[in-house]
């Protein structure tokens, strides 16, 4: 296997916490520490809007890939998020999901881990 790839769609979700950019950021931050990573820089935080809706997007780099998270605090997706973690090394995504678990409170997730070759 030439890494994995850790994604996470959820709903029913803190929505002030989905607004929160400073959360947004230190979820970002923190996270691949926590579970083996090293990140490259600082990630990136923008407000998103489009057609009504608002929520955050988040990038960090790592030096094995990517740590991407899109919320939506407002409009027809409220309470949703969506969450990826690529890396070509492995990493504790158990670790990973009770982070995001504790930071965002979703109260109905999908889970799946897609193997890369």
């Amino acid at each position: 296997m030439a890494g994995k790839h850790l994604l996470i769609d959820a709903s029913s979700c803190d929505c002030e916490k989905l607004a929160d950019f400073d959360a947004v950021y230190e979820f970002l931050l923190s996270s691949p520490k926590l579970v083996g990573l090293l990140p490259l820089g600082l990630p990136d935080v923008v407000k998103a809007t489009d057609k009504g809706a608002d929520g955050l997007t988040g990038v960090q780099k790592l030096t094995t890939s990517h740590l991407t998270i899109h919320t939506w605090a407002s409009g027809p997706r409220t309470g949703f998020v969506h969450m990826d973690c690529f890396s070509c090394e492995d990493f504790d995504e158990s670790k990973l999901v009770a982070v995001f678990r504790a930071v965002f409170s979703p109260k109905i997730s999908n889970i799946r881990i897609v193997p890369r070759i």
